[in-house]
């Protein structure tokens, strides 16, 4: 229930609280991922959906919602390090709420769903390298396995978990530069400006950043060649906790985000209007608001399950159908059934895994 208005005055800055909507529109942003998917695995066409069209040939609702997600990660990522302020207990709690959702969704995906879209399952088990998938997914790498979705336009059993991996090596980068003493607000200001600088440059083509797709350093770190395009929205999200005091939470301001996005969908630079125009916009929002996500009175935070199983829900519906579904209606079932079983993510793997980290703390304190 949204409980809170808009707050316009000027005394009012980007400070955190309780009660805030970041669970609701990060489940927003994790549909519109499933939303683009609908359109892509169609036809394999990034251009199909209609967000493509409407910012003229610059994101797709995936891109701009995989991006918004990042900039909220920075946010509440940079939050929880300052408020653990230790290396053990952070790791902890991001671990606890990233990796075995991952992997349980990695597994089902490869054991049960794969497995339903092979000409012949007992082959698909025999052709895989099973050693070699369980250590890439314990990296966080996105696992691809072979002889399944004849006639899909797309073959992957997973597409979006690529960004995982990304997303945890700006986790470690918090507790690098945390440790080092450098996310205080008299410091980070450096680390934050020269960081987008080298981005920025990198994203402009003028530095090319190398390709890590295969070996033991791929285990490791992300491939730097995707760092452009992500890490400057983590990077944004924190850097607006950080000074968090200095920012107004301002209507106005909101709206100018929102007419700057505009502008830029027609006439070019959307990246840089996302990353700060959209950052301010979505935070903006979260803290300007109270809607609560909850089922059976509990709350339940869909969205990582949601951004998981969409991808591989929607590949499935699209074989049992052969093809014969179109984007509309495939977007709408696939949630249908993602949503429950997102549900049973939250329930029975990623809300568990983070009480046990919560149970250790407290016991640790006694």
């Amino acid at each position: 229930m949204l409980r809170q208005g808009i707050d316009s005055s000027w005394s009012t800055r980007l400070s955190g609280k309780e009660d805030n909507s970041f669970d609701a529109i990060r489940l927003f942003l994790a549909t519109a991922v499933v939303f683009e998917h609908s359109f892509f695995l169609v036809d394999n066409r990034y251009d199909s959906g209609p967000f493509y069209a409407l910012t003229n040939g610059q994101y797709n609702s995936g891109a701009i919602a995989v991006c918004m997600l990042f900039a909220i990660s920075g946010f509440l990522v940079t939050r929880s390090w300052l408020l653990t302020g230790n290396v053990r207990r952070y790791l902890m709690k991001r671990i606890a709420r990233i990796v075995p959702g991952f992997l349980v969704a990695t597994f089902a995906a490869c054991l049960l769903i794969a497995p339903l879209t092979a000409s012949d399952p007992l082959s698909y088990f025999a052709a895989q390298k099973w050693v070699a998938l369980i250590v890439q997914a314990f990296a966080l790498r996105q696992v691809n396995v072979s002889g399944i979705l004849d006639g899909n336009a797309v073959g992957l059993i997973h597409g979006t978990l690529w960004t995982i991996k990304i997303e945890f090596d700006c986790y470690l980068a918090v507790a690098l530069f945390g440790s080092l003493g450098l996310l205080t607000p008299r410091r980070a200001w450096a680390l934050y400006l020269g960081s987008m600088l080298f981005l920025a440059a990198a994203h402009a083509g003028w530095i090319q950043l190398p390709v890590l797709d295969h070996g033991f350093a791929s285990l490791l770190i992300s491939s730097p060649d995707q760092w452009p395009e992500l890490f400057p929205f983590f990077i944004a999200g924190s850097a607006f906790y950080l000074y968090r005091d200095h920012v107004v939470k301002w209507l106005p301001l909101f709206g100018l985000s929102l007419l700057l996005l505009v502008v830029s969908s027609y006439w070019g630079g959307l990246f840089w209007a996302l990353l700060f125009g959209g950052t301010y916009a979505v935070i903006y929002l979260a803290l300007s608001s109270s809607l609560e996500v909850k089922l059976f009175g509990r709350r339940a935070d869909l969205s990582y399950g949601v951004y998981l199983y969409g991808w591989p829900v929607a590949q499935l519906l699209l074989y049992l159908s052969h093809q014969t579904l179109s984007p509309l209606p495939l977007f709408f079932v696939t949630m249908a059934v993602t949503l429950p079983i997102a549900y049973a993510s939250w329930l029975v793997v990623e809300s568990p895994s983070l009480l046990i980290v919560r149970q250790k703390r407290a016991i640790a304190a006694t």
